[in-house]
């Protein structure tokens, strides 16, 4: 009991469930200095129902190639809680460094990376991260964490004998654990700004909530070393409006307000948990441009664009805008 508690205040540690569906998994983006490289790798779980059929994965998604679903007998899963670590079949993943050992018949990778300077979503007692007081739930259907909004990278990765140098480049890391993702859903995430260090990352998503629904967001801009924050749980509001080519974002808190509007890319497909399986398809672009506009009342904090951005939109949008 002591330890399922203390999983609140640790939302990098694997939650083993006692039953499935469930499915849990850590997001790896990395993109080298120059732009030329976006390498996005997904290790994770899925237990299934029938405890019998639950398997370990790694997903691995390159810019402009086919992304890759491995997957693994559930005996070959393991973790560490001090110091942390996911472990599936030799391959091995912390908060500051991955290591990956993966042959397939289409697919050779071999290679570390190192993570420098990490920046976590604050934890603090009453607000255990991005989830807020919403991590003190125990039926969310889809939790979220945000381990590093920003880091630099050191290492090189071998793709099918391509040697990938992502040393001076900038990496995110985050992760999402529960039953299903949200049915309807906005993602997006970039570090690549103008300004070393800055990073943006939001989710806009459909929440079950006892026998209704609502729509909940979760925003936020590091820059400088501070984390602004617009969420749910934060009395902030939010506007969305959503076209074939754009996003746009409007947040308000009290006196800082952002603009966000992101340029829609086409995706690849990925296998996504939802409703008891891995067999849905979302969609996520890893050449978005995001421009997001900061402000403290008329003072500009923040007027840029971030590349090379993670973008996905899933569902009917039309309910998730009536419902925010």
């Amino acid at each position: 009991m002591f330890h399922r508690l203390r999983l609140i205040w640790h939302p990098e540690w694997y939650h083993n469930p006692k039953k499935g569906p469930y499915f849990e998994g850590w997001y790896y983006k990395n993109v080298d200095k120059h732009g030329k490289h976006s390498f996005i790798v997904i290790p994770g779980v899925f237990i299934e129902k029938d405890i019998k059929k639950s398997y370990a994965f790694i997903q691995i998604f390159r810019k402009d190639k086919t992304p890759h679903f491995i997957q693994y007998p559930i005996e070959e899963f393991s973790i560490t809680y001090y110091p942390f670590s996911v472990n599936i079949s030799g391959n091995h993943f912390t908060l500051d460094s991955l290591s990956l050992t993966i042959t397939t018949d289409t697919l050779t990778i071999n290679g570390n990376l190192r993570f420098h300077n990490c920046t976590p979503w604050p934890i603090t007692l009453l607000s255990p991260g991005a989830m807020g007081w919403y991590a003190f739930v125990p039926t969310m259907e889809c939790n979220h964490a945000v381990l590093s909004m920003d880091h630099t990278i050191s290492g090189t990765i071998s793709y099918n004998g391509e040697l990938m140098d992502f040393t001076g480049g900038r990496g995110y890391i985050e992760k999402d654990w529960g039953k299903s993702f949200p049915k309807a859903y906005i993602w997006f995430q970039a570090n690549h700004f103008s300004i070393a260090g800055a990073s943006i990352f939001g989710s806009i998503a459909t929440i079950p909530w006892k026998r209704s629904q609502f729509t909940g967001f979760l925003i936020a801009m590091l820059h400088k070393g501070r984390l602004y924050t617009f969420t749910t749980y934060n009395k902030a509001q939010c506007k969305l409006t959503v076209t074939d080519s754009l996003v746009r974002i409007n947040c308000i808190k009290k006196n800082i307000s952002a603009s966000i509007t992101i340029q829609r890319k086409p995706g690849k497909p990925l296998p996504a948990p939802y409703n008891g399986s891995m067999q849905s398809k979302i969609y996520e672009s890893l050449d978005a441009h995001i421009h997001c506009t900061l402000k403290d009342g008329n003072k500009v904090i923040v007027d840029d664009t971030g590349n090379h951005a993670g973008f996905e939109i899933v569902g009917d949008i039309d309910n998730l805008i009536a419902r925010l």
